[in-house]
């Protein structure tokens, strides 16, 4: 009787044992799988964490009330000033070409340690954009302290009253954070020349 009863507790332990390796392999497996986006990106003294991929296209986009839209989840960046002397930085945001929603119709907010209100995209501060770049918006200049951090939540929504059409439902779009001191994409001359430049209408929602 105690032969049967010390080999089914064997039995019953191996069986366990088995269990316990393969939910620990399977729980790697999955690690593994994990597709969470941070991106690191360090310039000068000015190190930037961004929570998500820089550059998204939104297909068919649901339109929010400003209310809702803010509800929704934000794509986090987090600025730090590794040096002790004062910097800023500014967020920017390129509008590709390839959009075929027009930028008066989506709304944008930036808050968290700094930010802006909500507002329509195109009454930002614009430049003309390079190649397939059609906008470069100037979101939010940000001062930094010597060894500060401060953190950016940004939220973008097509606006409440706007609808899409099936042929014209894309908005293409990246964010970025430069260090003012080391920002050479638009020289005093070329914002002159841009800012004298007419826009051409490609055939945008309107």
């Amino acid at each position: 009787m105690k032969q049967k009863f010390k080999i089914a507790l064997f039995i019953t332990s191996f069986f366990l044992t088995a269990n316990v390796l393969l939910l620990c392999h399977f729980g790697i497996y999955s690690l593994g799988l994990k597709t969470d986006y941070v991106a690191v990106n360090t310039s000068g003294c000015i190190g930037v964490i961004y929570s998500d991929d820089q550059e998204l296209l939104i297909k068919n986009p649901k339109s929010y009330s400003d209310e809702d839209g803010m509800s929704t989840i934000p794509r986090t960046i987090t600025i730090t000033n590794n040096c002790s002397v004062e910097d800023s930085v500014s967020l920017y945001l390129d509008v590709f070409d390839d959009s075929t929603i027009y930028d008066s119709k989506m709304k944008v907010n930036v808050n968290g340690d700094v930010g802006i209100d909500t507002t329509n995209l195109d009454k930002v501060s614009k430049f003309m954009g390079k190649d397939n770049i059609l906008n470069t918006y100037k979101l939010i200049n940000v001062k930094m302290d010597g060894f500060e951090t401060k953190r950016l939540n940004l939220r973008m929504w097509l606006d409440y009253d706007e609808t899409v059409s099936k042929d014209k439902n894309k908005f293409h779009f990246k964010y970025y954070v430069i260090s003012d001191k080391e920002n050479n994409r638009l020289t005093f001359a070329e914002t002159i020349i841009n800012n004298n430049k007419v826009v051409p209408d490609n055939g945008l929602v309107r």
